[in-house]
């Protein structure tokens, strides 16, 4: 990555949201003011994340980590920090709501546009179903605890709880295979860490003001942040994966795209809402999350089960698509009619 070839237009960006952010332009215009707050905050996310999953992907390289197990950890991980950032921003306004919608429509985003388009694009892929089956255990954990209406701290400690021991599980039964380096020199790796460390202010500050746009927005036209968050929040904070996801299948590392789908589908149900329940318990609409959760279930055992074949193909690619068109269509009809 050419970093200083960017590094202008980054700050530049940064800048822009602090003087937006600080009200220096006439507060008579607000609603184009937070549109503006808005997209710059999902620019200013979609770059910072970018940056992020160069430097700890590079890293991860470096010690010697298989490319499935750097997609499902690290690499997720990393596409996930936009889902994680503004679930703390939004639990800490207590819209906990918001977070919640965020991660349903991420999840469909990840298993249907963003697995379709990389099958489409691959015409015609191996893989084997080994290590993603047990990821349909995952949001039936989520139906669980939130079959009541709400997710307590109890909930969000326990689905954290999962995310843990699922990943070392993974993890053990990954590096018995790999073979790890034990020592890596500091000068091999300082310029991941400053860019890391730079793109991680840039995106918790990000997601801080899209937080606050977003809720202003939904107040001026009375929309549910549920809602907000499915539709809108949701497309912004999946962009990370599906360009990682592309990059990764043009580059024929496919393990390292497929790592990924399922890694972000883990972390945003049990680490994301996690986070957000143990800070402020989230209340949520019954109906609203189950006619959502359920096009999330079709759309992860539709993904399992491609990828359980010998092939996933450019067909079955259009059939997640198609799944999100039926997503989007339920919704808006559920919502506005």
């Amino acid at each position: 990555m050419e970093f200083k070839k960017y590094l202008f237009w980054y700050v530049a960006l940064i800048l822009l949201l602090f003087l937006i952010a600080t009200q220096l332009f006439s507060p008579q215009n607000q609603l184009l003011q937070l549109i503006i707050i808005a997209i710059l905050s999902m620019l200013i996310i979609m770059k910072s994340a970018g940056y992020m999953i160069f430097a700890i992907s590079d890293y991860a390289r470096k010690s010697g980590l298989s490319d499935y197990l750097l997609g499902f950890v690290i690499v997720a991980l990393c596409t996930s920090l936009p889902e994680i950032s503004t679930a703390i921003f939004a639990s800490l306004a207590k819209k906990g709501s918001l977070i919640l919608g965020d991660v349903i429509a991420a999840n469909i985003i990840d298993t249907t546009i963003v697995l379709g388009l990389v099958a489409i694009l691959g015409k015609k892929l191996k893989v084997g179903g080994k290590k993603i089956t047990s990821v349909i255990a995952i949001p039936l954990a989520l139906l669980i605890v939130g079959f009541d209406g709400t997710l307590s701290r109890i909930d969000g400690a326990f689905l954290i709880a999962i995310f843990i021991v699922y990943l070392v599980i993974l993890i053990m039964q990954e590096t018995s295979k790999s073979k790890l380096v034990q020592d890596i020199k500091f000068k091999k790796i300082w310029k991941d860490i400053a860019i890391f460390g730079f793109s991680l202010a840039a995106l918790l500050l990000a997601a801080r003001w899209m937080v606050f746009s977003a809720l202003q927005i939904s107040q001026m036209f009375n929309i549910p942040p549920f809602v907000l968050g499915l539709f809108v929040i949701a497309l912004g904070t999946t962009i990370p994966e599906l360009t990682v996801e592309l990059k990764s299948i043009l580059a024929g590392a496919k393990n390292l795209a497929f790592g990924d789908i399922f890694g972000s589908f883990i972390t945003n149900i049990c680490l994301v809402l996690g986070i957000a329940a143990l800070i402020n318990p989230i209340v949520f609409d019954r109906f609203t999350f189950f006619s959502s959760f359920g096009f999330m279930i079709l759309a992860i055992f539709a993904s399992v089960f491609f990828m359980n074949r010998k092939h996933i193909t450019w067909k079955e690619g259009v059939y997640l698509l198609i799944i999100y068109v039926l997503f989007i269509i339920s919704q808006v009809w559920i919502n506005l009619f």
